[in-house]
């Protein structure tokens, strides 16, 4: 599943972030602003990685990369959680809901450095195998 190649930004422009961020402040009665260092990075990095063709693991480590730049004052890992979350809900349809969860529990704990590259990649291996032996079908 990590390995599933497409352009997984096409639907997704940075202001999908922005809003995101928005929301995620105003729920909170938190100002909604960009951060003066890292915001101008965090939008190149991805708009220039939008139109191309990535990997789900790229995308993921774009998105933790991202969090790392801290592009806004508030909610940052909240923000790019949310927005990481959104690239695999379709390919979790097909799972039994707890697991469903753990996937994005784990998608979400990776894009903001809580686990390691190892333990997302032992997560989605897991369900590989699940969709292998007909417990699930299997992503596209």
């Amino acid at each position: 599943m990590l390995n599933i190649e497409r352009k997984w930004l096409e639907a997704v422009p940075w202001q999908t972030v922005v809003n995101t961020n928005q929301g995620l402040c105003e729920k909170d009665s938190q100002p909604h602003a960009p951060s003066a260092k890292g915001y101008d990075a965090a939008r190149k990095l991805w708009e220039e990685a939008a139109p191309r063709d990535l990997r789900l693991r790229q995308v993921l480590e774009m998105c933790r990369e991202i969090h790392k730049l801290a592009p806004f004052q508030f909610f940052n890992g909240n923000t790019v959680a949310a927005v990481a979350k959104t690239f695999v809900e379709d390919m979790l349809q097909s799972l039994p809901p707890v697991q469903a969860q753990i996937a994005r529990s784990t998608v979400s704990h990776y894009v903001v450095g809580v686990i390691k590259p190892r333990e997302l990649e032992d997560v989605f291996a897991a369900f590989d195998g699940l969709w292998r032996h007909g417990g699930a079908a299997p992503p596209k």
